[in-house]
């Protein structure tokens, strides 16, 4: 019997050596991809060491986007916001907002590239959506006053009066083990969502979407469902914590921490997924603490 405190040196030993590893985030690519400069694919795989791999990538990354075109295009997009989300949400603190705003920026900015292609609908929504949302949770005062009402116009264009995903739209929210019924979660569980919908913020319904996000099947581009992305079992204990349901939100934490530590040492994290798997410890210890 592995004792805690041995599995905890044996998770903190698998971080280090997934570091250096190939990894594929869990927003993979929806199609095949061009010959691409190896430097920035290498980094990207390496980008669990730290921001400052990160910061090398997204440069390569930025070079290769001008001129870019068609498969390349998608993939060179969704690397840069898929860096950007890596970066500002598990490399930095929630309380950090100097730093992540302009990250999050960033990603709103690049994935406006995918708008017109309809090969990258699921890409293209679930960032921009995801973005908008961490950018707005980062904002100042000043910033929303001058975007607000873009954020409400689009949110509306996305769900339909009662808080459900158009289905007009196209978008599959499967993507990413149910990451855009996970993004509503998040959004109408907010004290800020009531910017953006007059129904909002509402902890049931943003209960019912992390349900369903957690319920999702695979997506066809990931080989993950929704109950394999530990993001939405630490958005449920957040949503359960929100609802003053402290007890059970701090069970799911623990107890998403202790399955999380037992799969990287069965050798069984969620494939495409592990490396955003692991950060989750620690993103889910930062509440934890907060508790």
């Amino acid at each position: 019997m592995v004792t805690r405190l041995s599995r905890v040196f044996f998770v903190s030993s698998l971080i280090l050596s997934l570091a250096a590893s190939n990894l594929s985030f869990a927003t993979s690519s929806l199609a095949p991809v061009q010959a691409l400069s190896g430097d920035a694919e290498d980094l990207y795989q390496r980008r669990g060491e730290g921001r400052n791999t990160v910061h090398l990538a997204l440069a390569e990354y930025r070079k290769l986007l001008k001129g870019a075109s068609g498969q390349d295009l998608i993939h060179i997009v969704h690397r840069i916001s898929s860096l950007n989300i890596f970066e500002g949400e598990f490399l930095l603190l929630d309380s950090n907002h100097y730093e992540r705003n302009p990250i999050f920026g960033e990603c709103r900015e690049v994935i406006e590239h995918l708008a017109e292609i309809s090969e990258a609908t699921d890409i293209y929504h679930y960032m921009k959506l995801m973005c908008s949302a961490l950018w707005v949770e980062s904002a100042t005062p000043l910033q929303l006053i001058s975007v607000g009402s873009y954020f409400k116009n689009y949110f509306n264009t996305f769900v339909t009066s009662d808080m459900n995903l158009r289905p007009d739209l196209g978008a599959d929210p499967r993507i990413t083990g149910g990451g855009i019924f996970r993004t509503i979660a998040g959004i109408a569980a907010s004290p800020m969502s009531n910017m953006v919908h007059p129904a909002l913020p509402s902890l049931d319904k943003a209960m019912e979407m992390i349900n369903l996000a957690l319920a999702s099947p695979s997506h066809p581009a990931n080989e993950y469902t929704g109950a394999d992305m530990y993001s939405n079992h630490r958005a449920k204990a957040e949503i359960l914590i929100r609802m003053n349901r402290i007890p059970e939100g701090r069970a799911l934490l623990e107890d998403s921490i202790a399955a999380i530590e037992e799969l990287a040492e069965d050798g069984d994290l969620p494939p495409g997924i592990e490396a955003e798997t692991l950060a989750e410890i620690n993103k889910m210890r930062e509440i934890l603490g907060r508790l």
